[in-house]
């Protein structure tokens, strides 16, 4: 089956999304897809090394007549049985002009908080009424799509991890190469400095453990000032990092003794937590995580080895870190093992193309009736 990838999420530009389509398109075949996305800087040597057809637009893709004939363009040029849009709103408004079958990417608040505003879910609604259906990226995202896509008409593909990249490494080294305090736990904290992310609350839990701790910050953004000033009040030894290259986030999860993450939700659910991946990131490393209850995050966490904290008091958070710390047995197979059995790209790549296939199918069957 051969399709035409439209986004304006894709390497070299840096996010999530881009991340996520980036790891699962380099391992689909190349030559059973075509991409269109918007141009970047950095573009042209990523697409050397990309391996497949890359066709990139100056500025954002907008759903215009022009964006539509050239995508019909290119699924005549490969024969091709499907385009995949991401993401679904504004773009997918394109779709009714292609004269082509089409499946949506939803990856959470891009389309979970528009669902519930007036008048953006009807517009919504009514773009998805001629979809052969949509890619969810995650449980909770497939659940929020429930009564506006039909449930056989939903392929579920979490977010993953490249395994080759986070991976168990030797601890003390990592330590020693960060210049950890050897007779100190290590608690580290992963994600963008904004509130919802929950850094305060780190922050206070740590200053409660009755243990000798240091806490690594990793991220940056609008609240940094305030964190730091926060920790010093705290009187807590804690190292903002600000944002690390791969090998710098990676060693810091080897170093670490557990991974805390306390995000959660505001404005009355509206904000929510996607996924999670910081919490993969970590298991991935062999390291336990303490992670906050908000959207997918469940998903996100091994049982065995993680815990999921609901509350947002730091006491309970403390409680929670330390029972991480205190844990006896290093659930480092138990985390590793989480991440390999369902959040690996290799398996996620080859769900995602077995899920276009019975997506694609949708469209043959109806066709044939």
């Amino acid at each position: 089956m051969r399709h035409v990838l439209v986004t304006n999420d894709f390497p070299p530009k840096i996010g999530g999304i881009q991340h996520y389509l980036g790891e699962i398109y380099r391992r689909l075949d190349p030559t059973s897809f075509v991409v269109v996305t918007r141009d970047e800087a950095g573009a042209e040597a990523f697409d050397r090394a990309f391996g497949a057809r890359v066709v990139r637009v100056r500025g954002p893709l907008l759903p215009t007549r022009a964006l539509a004939a050239r995508v019909r363009g290119l699924a005549r040029e490969i024969d091709a049985d499907l385009v995949v849009i991401d993401p679904i709103w504004p773009l997918g408004e394109v779709a009714a002009s292609l004269g082509l079958g089409w499946v949506g990417v939803a990856h959470g608040a891009e389309l979970t908080l528009p669902l519930r505003l007036w008048p953006t879910a009807g517009r919504i609604r009514s773009v998805l009424a001629g979809a052969l259906g949509v890619v969810a990226a995650g449980g909770f995202v497939a659940r929020a799509l429930d009564g506006v896509v039909p449930a056989d008409a939903i392929a579920t593909v979490p977010p993953g991890v490249d395994l080759e990249r986070f991976c168990v490494g030797d601890r003390e080294r990592a330590r020693k190469d960060l210049m950890v305090d050897p007779e100190r736990s290590l608690v580290l904290f992963v994600s963008r400095l904004v509130p919802r992310k929950g850094a305060h609350i780190v922050i206070d839990a740590v200053a409660q453990l009755h243990r000798p701790v240091e806490l690594h910050v990793v991220g940056d953004g609008r609240s940094r000032s305030a964190l730091e000033q926060r920790a010093r009040r705290r009187g807590i030894l804690a190292v903002f990092e600000g944002r690390v290259a791969l090998d710098r986030l990676v060693a810091s999860y080897q170093a670490a003794d557990v991974v805390a993450f306390p995000a959660h939700d505001r404005w009355f659910g509206l904000e929510e937590e996607g996924f999670g991946i910081v919490a993969l990131e970590a298991q991935a490393c062999g390291v336990p995580v303490v992670v906050g209850v908000s959207g997918g995050t469940a998903e996100a966490v091994d049982p065995a080895s993680g815990r999921l904290v609901a509350s947002r008091r730091p006491r309970a958070w403390a409680e929670a870190i330390e029972e991480r710390l205190a844990h006896t047995s290093p659930p480092v197979a138990d985390a590793r093992g989480f991440v390999e059995r369902h959040h690996g790209y290799d398996r996620l790549a080859d769900e995602w193309h077995a899920g276009l296939e019975r997506l694609a199918s949708r469209g043959r069957t109806a066709g044939s009736g």
